[in-house]
């Protein structure tokens, strides 16, 4: 196969005939109107708001520095002068920020398809520091369509030279006429953009005539003839009453002569105007890649398909611009900070993990599923959630249903000595069963689940009016969590403890059992607690938070999280909690009074079908379902499985 021994060769075939410049990157419209790339992202909110939906949430991802010890492990690297130089990039000016220079850059390549650093030695410091300049401003030089001979960069005072080693350049897509350059991709919508701009226009001229129908007023063949002058003081007349702010606008003209009024322009409906508006950002939002549901097109969305999507954001939307931005740094950035040995091994990412990251509840039941058994200490889960350290929790507590390499307690195939996957050992159903009857089961619960209800709906009016106050302020983060968890754990502590006592007793009059001890439950019921209370307030604070993400109107998307917290998760997490409590105590009853096994029985007369096949399973007492839980309710089964259980226990 052949091969070209010298790029020398290839310079010579062809120069560049393009000294390409971003500042010349314009779009004809219509009618000779003429703007520039920058003038179209300011005066075209479709554009605006697919750049800055990109340019937000590539800005907010970390980005770590990583020392690659072998194929299998790495190290982050903290204390590094590169670190140091994303932290502060600028040092002679404390207002550019890391957020801030990556949303430049990334706004940069959305309107002109490339972005530009610059390294700089400010005066005694110690590493070099990051300037972003304006893509506007910069043009590529070099006779030769392989590579760069330098970048100039104009100013109101001249013009500045710099070589490659000085600059880094992001290139978006490629230039198929100057692979040197980048190509805007509202190049590629002008056509609609023409479209938008040359409606807008209309709808201003229209609402600047009142609103009013256009049309002619024709007079009938035979009426008198009209003078200049009485032509023109009736068109004077009429434009100063019927249009604008004129004092007859809105009103009903009386033609006179016989003159008839014939409409001569569409209707608002017949211009689509509200459909073509829609076109433009979902075309607009098609030529960046982002999903239409991301800029407020909601038509199709909803809770399920919305967090596919926002998967599907960090890995099919921005993946592509993360890999860029990363590739970029490692070979343009990377090697002015680190030194020839360390640019063997070091490379950068982007912290996507953090925003793909489960929340607590699917993280937890994923771990016990791949580990079988607890994973964390006391004292790590008091760390998570801002607790002081117990004296006592440092030793990692095994439950008494999970053994060493025997019997598992998670959703994960529980495996014998011998390593083979089998079930749950199933006992021999008994025909003395014993437990709450259905109708005191109904009564407890009603109880339970009523004091559950309004003790939440009380916590979610607290919050709103907190939260709505400290967003209204400009807080970041409104929700005062250490605040909120304290009063949320102590409140499901005190209803825990009542639900348990009410089952508990039950329980033990229907096993004819008499030395109940309820005080053992309350160290599980206050871990229970205070676990619920923390993922509770995780699941509030992210809808907060997406709630005020939104650009369009958060004050309403806010209201709507607590309309939604007070109504229906109330109401969800009053009978989870109440399913959870009661069989947890009951179990532990049973346990007391020296019972064998249990027997799982659905309460719902339309259960979901995992819990109907589970109807009348009877296990021994220390061993799970096999739905995987202890009871039902029970964590260990995973969010799905526990939602809206109404599932409860007998015993034998």
């Amino acid at each position: 196969m052949p091969v070209i021994s010298s790029a020398g060769s290839l310079t010579e075939l062809e120069r560049r005939t393009t000294s390409f410049s971003n500042a010349g990157g314009s779009v004809d419209l219509y009618n000779g109107l003429r703007q520039t790339y920058a003038k179209i992202v300011e005066t075209q909110p479709n554009v605006r708001t697919v750049i800055s939906f990109l340019a937000r949430n590539i800005a907010q991802l970390g980005i770590h520095l990583f020392d690659r010890i072998s194929d299998t492990d790495r190290e982050r690297v903290t204390d590094h002068s590169f670190n140091d130089a994303l932290r502060q990039p600028n040092p002679l000016d404390r207002r550019m920020t890391r957020y801030r220079l990556i949303h430049a850059t990334v706004s940069d390549l959305c309107t002109y398809d490339a972005g530009y650093w610059a390294l700089v030695n400010a005066p005694g410091a110690t590493r070099p520091g990051i300037v972003r300049l304006p893509a506007n401003r910069v043009t590529v030089i070099g006779e030769s369509w392989l590579w760069p001979e330098a970048y100039e960069l104009r100013g109101n005072r001249g013009k500045l030279t710099m070589t490659p080693d000085q600059v880094i350049h992001f290139q978006g897509s490629l230039n198929l006429e100057d692979p040197l350059v980048g190509t805007s991709p509202i190049e590629t919508l002008r056509r609609i953009l023409a479209e938008e701009a040359s409606a807008g226009e209309y709808r201003e001229q229209y609402w600047r005539s009142g609103a009013r129908i256009s049309g002619v007023i024709e007079r009938p063949a035979d009426a008198p003839p009209w003078s200049t002058k009485a032509s023109d003081r009736f068109r004077s007349s009429w434009t100063a009453a019927y249009t604008g702010q004129g004092a007859g606008a809105g009103g009903t003209p009386v033609l006179e002569d016989g003159m008839v009024f014939k409409e001569t322009a569409g209707t608002a409906r017949d211009a689509q105007y509200v459909e073509s508006r829609k076109l433009t950002r979902e075309e607009s939002a098609a030529v960046y890649h982002v999903h239409p549901a991301f800029v407020g097109i909601l038509e199709h969305a909803n809770f399920s398909n919305m967090r596919e999507q926002h998967r599907s954001l960090y890995m099919d939307t921005l993946g592509p611009w993360i890999v860029m931005l990363e590739e970029d740094l490692e070979a343009q950035a990377l090697p002015a900070f680190a030194t020839p040995a360390e640019l063997d091994t070091l490379y950068i990412e982007f912290n996507i993990a953090e925003k793909l990251r489960a929340s607590t509840d699917e993280l937890a039941d994923a771990i016990i599923k791949l580990t079988g058994r607890p994973v964390l200490t006391a004292n790590e889960g008091r760390a998570l959630l801002n607790r002081n350290a117990d004296d006592d929790g440092d030793g990692l507590v095994i439950p008494l249903n999970v053994q060493v390499g025997g019997q598992v307690s998670a959703g994960a195939e529980p495996v014998d000595s011998a390593g083979t996957a089998s079930r749950p050992k199933a006992i021999t159903p008994s025909s003395s069963k014993a437990g709450i009857t259905p109708a005191t089961d109904t009564a407890l619960r009603r109880e339970s689940e009523a004091a559950h209800r309004q003790s939440l709906e009380r916590t979610f009016e607290r919050q709103r009016r907190a939260v709505v106050s400290a967003a209204g302020a400009g807080a970041t983060d409104p929700l005062d969590r250490e605040r909120f968890d304290a009063e949320l754990e102590a409140d499901l502590l005190g209803l825990a403890q009542a639900t348990a006592g009410n089952y508990a007793t039950a329980t033990a009059d229907a096993l004819a059992f008499e030395d109940l001890d309820l005080a053992v439950m309350d160290p599980w019921l206050a871990i229970n607690a205070e676990l619920a209370a923390g993922s509770i307030n995780d699941s509030t604070e992210a809808q907060i938070a997406e709630a005020l993400a939104d650009d369009e109107d958060a004050g309403a998307a806010l209201a709507a999280v607590f309309a939604l917290a007070v109504g229906a998760r109330a109401t969800q997490i009053a009978v989870t909690r109440t399913t959870t409590v009661a069989n947890f105590s009951s179990v532990d009853t049973a346990g007391q009074a020296g019972r064998g096994s249990k027997v799982w029985r659905v309460r719902s007369s339309n259960p979901r079908p995992s819990h109907a096949s589970a109807n009348g399973e009877e296990v021994e007492l220390n061993t799970n379902f096999s739905l995987g839980g202890a009871w039902p309710g029970d964590s260990a089964m995973g969010a799905d499985e526990v939602a809206g259980c109404t599932c409860s226990v007998e015993f034998t």
